[in-house]
């Protein structure tokens, strides 16, 4: 670990989650007597000089290596820039229910600033953009999560963003996300090819990488566990689901062999030709609910 990075712990009778200020990043959400919901590599690591695996990564102002033109920018860092900020805890704002995170450009260095502007066609003529996000996230039986980002500059600027949420399954071969019927998506994992979801399932036998064009409730069902996780959407005019599959996941650095079986991404996303403007003064809100049923 390359400096010591700051966990909140916030815990009540219904739930505990651990949420670090490094990236605003939730790494445990635990509703009272189940197991784990978002899972975690067991040898993560937690240094502030790189993104953290698993949990819940906050992604803004470009998902992915951003978009921009039609296509992929190319942009780094990957995901953008929050997830490897060091985010203000709010002590006062927060309670043993919410922890409440705070960032501004004032906290991001102008190089990154300088990329978003320069590939998301920005007016910099009153200046690099500006903006304040603060993520929330209430804990409890249920966990809500929320990014809000405002405008605080003198320009428009736009911006894409994700709640990029590592689901825990038993096993990812037996799992199944269901209400993404008839939704059309682009399949990453054979170069953005436009398709239909004609099963009424998503399983994942294999690598899995889709941006799905759903704002719906979703429920993704795992037998091994005994149990369904229900995740509705707030803001999120798009559904991501990933998983690498067994070659790629044990190509991962900071995953050890295996434990690819034990997650699906669900994301909540604004991202691609969904991205989203702001003209100065105005806010937008990403928000995320998961609950647990028993199946």
């Amino acid at each position: 670990m390359s400096e010591t990075i700051a966990i909140r712990n916030i815990a009540n009778p219904d739930g505990r989650a651990l949420i670090s200020d490094h990236g605003a990043h939730l790494i445990e959400w635990t509703p009272a007597g189940n197991a784990p919901v978002v899972w975690m590599p067991r040898a993560v690591y937690l240094g502030r000089d790189a993104a953290i695996r698993g949990g819940v990564p906050v992604i803004f102002p470009w998902f992915g290596p951003g978009y921009a033109h039609g296509q992929a920018a190319g942009l780094k860092p990957k995901h953008g820039v929050t997830r490897l900020a060091a985010w203000h805890f709010d002590e006062t704002g927060s309670t043993d229910r919410l922890a409440r995170f705070t960032l501004s450009d004032a906290d991001v260095d102008e190089s990154v600033l300088r990329v978003w502007a320069d590939h998301y066609d920005i007016d910099t003529a009153a200046g690099l953009p500006k903006f304040e996000a603060t993520f929330e996230a209430q804990v409890g039986s249920t966990l809500t999560m929320r990014l809000t980002v405002r405008n605080t500059g003198d320009a428009a600027w736009r911006f894409e963003a994700a709640l990029h949420a590592y689901l825990h399954v038993g096993d990812v071969a037996q799992a199944r996300l269901l209400g993404l019927h008839g939704a059309h998506y682009l399949d990453a994992v054979h170069g953005f090819e436009p398709r239909e979801q004609a099963d009424e399932a998503v399983t994942y036998p294999g690598p899995i990488d889709r941006v799905y064009e759903s704002s719906g409730a979703l429920r993704l069902e795992d037998p091994v566990l005994g149990r369904a996780i229900e995740i509705t959407r707030e803001g999120s005019p798009q559904t991501v689901t990933w998983n690498p599959g067994e070659k790629d996941g044990n190509a991962i650095g900071d995953m050890s062999e295996g434990e690819w079986r034990n997650f699906v991404c669900v994301e909540s996303a604004v991202c691609r030709e969904h991205e989203v403007t702001l003209a100065p003064g105005e806010s937008y809100t990403l928000g995320e609910t998961l609950a647990v049923a028993v199946l």
